[in-house]
């Protein structure tokens, strides 16, 4: 009788143990699901406020266009910087889409593609961002006419444009060293890290980290 109720005993106290196991993992998927949210919570944030910025850039420059009608080359380079403008907007929008789509009462293999592609979708526009380089002609017409009054385009000598000319075309094969650079393949580098991390992606691996954690967990139970 006294090993029937040393078994019983011991029964229940195991059982006791697996349900606190239990609890606290699910305790524990919840704070790492909460500290995953939070960081996308500030990322939609930061992309609020980026959308606002390149809603205002392509306000400005379209005003500056308007207002240098008669003159095509301010035109133009206005025109540049507005179109940058709104790729930029693009893609803040679609990462904010992305982010809006993430429900986290889905399965975590679902939640992390989504953060896969948002990941990519914030390379991509990184990768596009090289393209400028070349075009950074059209940031010194917009510079000289909007701080001092000059229409470089018109003052410049033959000799500076054809340096100005050199140089867009020696940056158009620096661009695509870049660009070939900036890929998936070299996010272990720390360049890449940097550049990733500056444009939201450190709350990106910081929510996948945390799924990552709960994946290893769920696994483990099975």
């Amino acid at each position: 009788m006294e090993l029937e109720e040393l078994k019983d005993a011991w029964q229940k106290q195991n059982t006791k143990l697996n349900e606190s196991i239990s609890l606290n993992k699910s305790l524990l998927r919840e704070i790492k699901l909460e500290k995953a949210q939070s960081r996308l919570q500030k990322l939609y944030t930061d992309r609020i406020w980026r959308i606002v910025f390149y809603a205002s850039m392509m306000l400005l420059f379209g005003l500056y266009i308007g207002s240098n009608a008669p003159v095509p080359q301010l035109m133009i380079s206005g025109g540049v910087y507005l179109i940058l403008a709104a790729i930029g907007l693009i893609g803040a929008v679609n990462q904010l889409t992305i982010v809006q789509s993430i429900d986290f009462s889905e399965p975590i293999p679902a939640i992390l593609k989504k953060l896969t592609l948002l990941k990519l979708n914030v390379l991509r526009f990184i990768r596009l961002g090289v393209w400028t380089v070349p075009l950074y002609t059209a940031s010194i017409i917009i510079m000289f006419d909007l701080l001092w009054g000059v229409d470089i385009y018109t003052v410049g000598d033959k000799n500076w444009w054809i340096s100005q000319i050199v140089l867009s075309a020696l940056f158009v094969p620096l661009a695509f060293w870049l660009y070939n650079k900036l890929s998936i393949k070299n996010m272990n580098k720390e360049y890449m890290k940097n550049l990733f991390n500056s444009s939201g992606g450190r709350k990106i691996t910081a929510s996948v980290d945390f799924l990552n954690e709960i994946a290893i967990f769920e696994k483990e139970d099975h």
